[in-house]
């Protein structure tokens, strides 16, 4: 039963492979998934953790099948932490109707059982933390970038600008060794029962990828990407009334030409205005 279970496992692996990889890095994943399922049928789980590390050095996404693999390799030789943090980026991402999502969820409910996981988990968040800089303060200059701490989880901090610290922020999605990560909705609280709402998506603490936020004090909506907490890329401005303002933002600034939707234009280089006043395109 075991050899049967592990062929149809290489069979899953080898067909729900990295697609967007190279041909090259797709055929040595192939053949390191080969490798990996050999040694860990073989319970030789330090030959398979290299495996494992030589997998990660190539352009393939790991399928579902083999990750369970390596938490089942990372469970024997006791790595519990790493297991336990390799399941919860699984479960955050993946679709709950996945075929792997339930097995993951009950090996992640049974490693959170485990005799001191808890305090592992809190003692490398604390050291990440303890890392982050610069934090913001209340001597934090107003619009200056600094790690703001989330006030509806416990020492999560996020990367944005020092906006005021008696005006908490939240945020629905996951946060990951004290910073916040992967997709949700941050809502600031502006006072008198008033909040706008961003959604998208942390990486590392920092917005990654596309974003909608709200104006702070408009109705304003802005839509673009982010690459490393910065604005970098197309973005629109939209108003209540129709009205649009779109144009490139790179490394966190405006830069080039700026369109309005009634046929205006604005010209920007790193973020300063170079020709204003909507000239006609």
């Amino acid at each position: 039963m075991k050899t049967k279970f592990y062929a149809l496992l290489l069979l899953l692996t080898l067909s729900g492979g990295a697609q967007a990889a190279s041909l090259s890095d797709t055929a040595q994943a192939a053949v390191l998934s080969k490798k990996i399922i050999a040694a860990y049928t073989a319970e030789n789980y330090a030959v398979a953790q290299k495996l494992f590390m030589d997998y990660d050095q190539l352009d393939a996404a790991m399928p579902p099948p083999l990750m369970l693999v390596r938490v089942r390799v990372l469970y024997h030789t006791e790595e519990f932490l790493a297991a336990y943090q390799i399941l919860g980026d699984y479960l955050n991402t993946a679709p709950s109707d996945s075929p792997d999502y339930d097995t993951a969820l009950e090996m992640y409910v049974a490693l959170e059982a485990k005799p001191g996981l808890a305090e592992a988990v809190a003692a490398e968040a604390a050291a990440a933390i303890a890392k982050l800089t610069p934090k913001c303060k209340t001597s934090t200059p107003r619009g200056v970038m600094c790690w703001l701490k989330i006030a509806n989880h416990d020492n999560c901090y996020i990367w944005g600008w020092r906006v005021q610290l008696s005006t908490p922020v939240t945020w629905s999605g996951q946060c990951k060794m004290g910073i916040t990560d992967g997709h949700g909705e941050e809502v600031w609280q502006r006072g008198e029962g008033r909040s706008y709402t961003n959604v998208g998506a942390y990486v590392d603490g920092k917005k990654h990828g596309q974003w909608e936020e709200q104006s702070r004090s408009t109705d304003q909506v802005w839509t673009g990407p982010y690459v490393d907490g910065k604005k970098h890329g197309h973005w629109e401005i939209r108003w209540p009334d129709g009205t649009v303002h779109f144009g490139p933002y790179v490394d966190g600034k405006r830069h080039g030409r700026w369109e309005w939707s009634d046929g205006g234009c604005e010209e920007y280089s790193n973020g300063v205005t170079v020709r204003g006043s909507s000239y006609t395109c």
